[in-house]
């Protein structure tokens, strides 16, 4: 992960500046995804895309915020301090650079103007911004709605030793949610499914994911049914499906099999290997390739069925 420069925005309503973080760029080490649809990514943070004004405590989308600059390239100036040709010298016009942007103990100074960075929301905050009519579309306000969902969640993601037993929920949200989602949309259904299973209507659960799911949601519907039908409530990590050496990485193994062995084996095996004829070398590692691939495989499907 590298971080970007801090963009700098005005409120839609007074004026006042604040900023936030943007990445050059990101990965997902070490991400988990979530049945309640929460991806959390340590090296790949969530930018925000609402925010409540510092000054005048209003909340804003960002999209409607107006972009002023950015604390890179735009965090210096030219300002004249000579008029060019000034006739009581003659000498031509001079600039000098001054800093638009420094960070202060608080937040920001930009071109002598106080800002501060924009924070992530409380769960209260959120509900605040629905009962404000932030929630202008159904879009917006699945957002909001999701929001409340994770943080209510977020307890359960780092407990030691968690009940299977239905947690409290905000349940009149949830409701909400559930509601205004589309189960002819395949990633909204799952969330359906996945909001009654959290309170506990494991059978209404298992209905809405009584449905032919694509390749890419499949596995995620079949774990969310798995945990339904053994009436588990609580929200999980839905297990990552495993790398498998593709079909193309085999051509390394055919033209060069004496070099890639030390890909599959180690130590006095990668030498006993290397002693036997090219095409028979070959064979090894292709079947050694498809023994790895089947035995990932294999593993990620008990991590989908053993709870």
């Amino acid at each position: 992960m590298r971080p970007g420069p801090d963009k700098i925005i005005t409120c839609p309503y007074c004026n006042s500046l604040s900023s936030h973080f943007t990445l050059i760029s990101s990965n997902t080490l070490g991400a988990s995804l979530w049945t309640d649809g929460k991806f959390e990514a340590p090296m790949r943070p969530e930018s925000p895309i609402i925010a409540k004004c510092w000054s005048c405590e209003r909340f804003y989308w960002l999209e409607d915020a107006s972009y002023i600059g950015n604390s890179w390239e735009d965090a210096y100036s030219e300002k004249i301090i000579m008029p060019e040709n000034d006739p009581g010298t003659g000498e031509k016009g001079q600039f000098a650079v001054y800093l638009l942007f420094s960070k202060t103990s608080t937040g920001f100074i930009w071109d002598g103007r106080e800002g501060q960075p924009i924070k992530k929301l409380p769960i209260d905050e959120y509900s605040e911004a629905l009962t404000r009519g932030m929630a202008n579309n159904r879009t917006k306000e699945i957002y909001l709605r999701k929001c409340i969902w994770w943080i209510d969640n977020d307890p359960l993601r780092i407990e030691k030793n968690p009940s299977n037993n239905a947690p409290f929920h905000n349940n009149e949200n949830l409701m909400h949610l559930q509601n205004i989602l589309d189960a002819k949309i395949e990633s909204e259904r799952l969330l359906k499914a996945e909001i009654a299973r959290e309170l506990g209507r494991f059978k209404e659960s298992l209905e809405i994911l009584n449905h032919s799911f694509s390749n890419k949601n499949s596995d995620t519907a079949f774990f969310i049914r798995n945990l339904a039908e053994k009436n588990i409530a609580r929200v999980r990590i839905i297990p990552q499906r495993p790398f498998l050496i593709p079909e193309f990485a085999k051509q390394d193994y055919i033209e060069d099999p004496k070099f890639y062995v030390q890909r599959l084996f180690r130590g006095k095996e990668v030498r006993r290997l290397r002693k036997m004829p090219d095409k028979e070398l070959t064979q090894v590692l292709l079947d050694k390739v498809d023994q790895i691939n089947a035995d990932r495989e294999r593993d990620y499907q008990n991590k989908l069925r053993d709870i």
